[in-house]
């Protein structure tokens, strides 16, 4: 009260100040009270049995549960725990000089933001609204930081796991490149061993085309020669027909054997020769690379077509645009064939 100005004169202005220096000691006393009350709850609590808690607020002091709930708050958070009655005050200057609904209103605050908070805010002097405004504001703006903060997040997740799809991408295409040149070297081992064999075979087409010719020729003179014979053997009258008939039939079925052994070589020895040319050029290196990405690329239209029906199962929206985009890379692909 020694703030309170005596004078014989008092106008307004004076009166006025008098008013509002009594309210902001009402308002810190009203603060260290409920500071003391809440001290005291929270040992009445303690000190009673479970279930008597609320007939004691009710029956002993008139307290509604939430009204305690606050008292014990306040105290908890702003008390001194060297408070006493008629000596009690907050743990700090800042908030000991606010008002009590003022106090309530700032535990919405983290404790260490709170003195700060008041000090950017002259929160002494502006109203308990504007006070709720504010905090609101700020609880806004930590909503909106910590949504940015998850977006960032997520994004920095997002990016991770790109970085981890490429570098896998990257071992895969190395690993590809790989099989590409262990499959080329393979192709030109069995191209170069094909080559070998096909020499081989044409070689040995070669000469049974020239035993053929062999036989062939052969097989005239020896016509030529069984006729002459034949010939000489008719004009002896001492050979019966028969005997000439036998010795001719022999002679032709010698010759036929022969000539068809020699074809059936032939034929064996072309055969064989266009076979390895077949195995020469699907062993060629181009032919094996486009068997192994044939091979890669069903491989890779199995796997998408398993993601695209579990995506179709949990969005289905998204499922029909990935289709779509799958259908018109396969048209792509149709058009460039």
């Amino acid at each position: 009260m020694n703030d309170i100005i005596t004078a014989e004169f008092r106008d307004i202005n004076t009166i006025t100040t008098e008013i509002k220096v009594l309210q902001k000691q009402t308002e810190r006393l009203v603060l260290e009270y409920a500071i003391e009350v809440g001290r005291r709850l929270c040992e009445a609590k303690e000190l009673l049995e479970h279930g008597e808690w609320g007939k004691w607020l009710k029956e002993e002091v008139s307290f509604s549960q939430s009204t305690a709930n606050n008292l014990m708050k306040i105290y908890t958070e702003y008390g001194d725990a060297q408070g006493c009655l008629f000596g009690a005050r907050a743990n700090s200057q800042a908030l000991g000089n606010l008002s009590y609904t003022k106090a309530l209103s700032l535990l919405a605050l983290p404790e260490n933001e709170r003195e700060d908070f008041v000090k950017e805010h002259d929160v002494e002097n502006i109203s308990t609204r504007e006070l709720d405004r504010l905090i609101k504001e700020k609880e806004a703006v930590e909503r909106k930081l910590g949504d940015t903060q998850i977006e960032l997040d997520k994004a920095k997740d997002d990016l991770a796991a790109s970085r981890h799809s490429e570098k896998q991408a990257i071992d895969r295409l190395k690993e590809a490149q790989a099989d590409v040149k262990a499959a080329d070297d393979q192709a030109q081992e069995n191209e170069n061993k094909l080559q070998a064999e096909l020499e081989s075979a044409i070689k040995a087409k070669e000469k049974a085309e020239a035993d053929f010719k062999a036989a062939s020729e052969l097989n005239e003179k020896q016509k030529k020669k069984y006729k002459e014979e034949l010939k000489k053997l008719r004009e002896n009258p001492e050979i019966p027909q028969e005997t000439l008939d036998k010795l001719r039939t022999e002679a032709e079925e010698k010759n036929a054997d022969a000539l068809k052994k020699a074809e059936r070589e032939l034929k064996e020895a072309t055969e064989r020769e266009e076979a390895l040319r077949k195995q020469l050029q699907l062993a060629a290196p181009d032919t094996a690379i486009f068997k192994m990405l044939f091979s890669t690329v069903k491989e890779d239209y199995n796997k998408l077509s398993g993601c695209l029906l579990k995506i179709r199962t949990d969005n289905p929206e998204l499922a029909a645009k990935l289709t779509a985009a799958v259908k018109d890379l396969l048209n792509k692909y149709l058009e460039v064939l």
